[in-house]
């Protein structure tokens, strides 16, 4: 990978393009702040924080002060622009994972949980048993839990979801 393909990109409008025109220091908030602004679309920003072109600038620019409220970041996100949430994720040494809310019953939902959580359980256990885990079977690994979690937040979004209907309906 050369040094272009980590540049930002440059197509578009800058109020509208996915990335801005200076690139952030990886990991930063302003860094997650310009990935959102992309993801929603700048002029968007603008409109849902009724906010003008120099603000909306300013709060990914690493000359400023100017920080982008929770709040007003809370308003910007969605299933499609989960920056921040990858960002929070990363800075408390976890991991985003989206799911989609599964439509199917809940009983289906709780034995394809069982069955992914064991899979994953049994790599890990098997790989274990000589007292490390190699990179092949970390990646094996790795896999079978990242499908386990998506499962179990699959099914927690379901309950959720469940609860909140039944609480507006009552």
């Amino acid at each position: 990978m050369g040094a272009a393909d980590l540049s930002p990109d440059l197509s578009g409008d800058r109020m509208n393009g996915s990335r801005s025109y200076k690139p952030r220091e990886p990991g930063s908030v302003k860094e997650a702040v310009d990935l959102l602004f992309g993801q929603v679309g700048r002029k968007r920003v603008g409109v849902v924080l009724d906010l003008g072109p120099a603000q909306v600038a300013a709060f990914t620019d690493e000359r400023t002060k100017e920080q982008l409220s929770i709040a007003r970041g809370a308003a910007l996100s969605s299933p499609d622009a989960t920056a921040l949430a990858e960002y929070f994720a990363l800075l408390c040494k976890g991991a985003f994972l989206p799911v989609t809310p599964e439509q199917a019953d809940l009983s289906t939902l709780c034995a394809d949980d069982l069955r992914a959580h064991g899979e994953a359980t049994a790599v890990i256990v098997s790989a274990l048993k000589d007292g490390k885990l190699n990179r092949a079977e970390a990646v094996a690994a790795k896999v079978k839990v990242r499908d386990a979690l998506r499962a179990l937040t699959g099914l927690y979004t379901l309950i959720d979801s469940k609860t909140k209907q039944d609480a507006a309906g009552s």
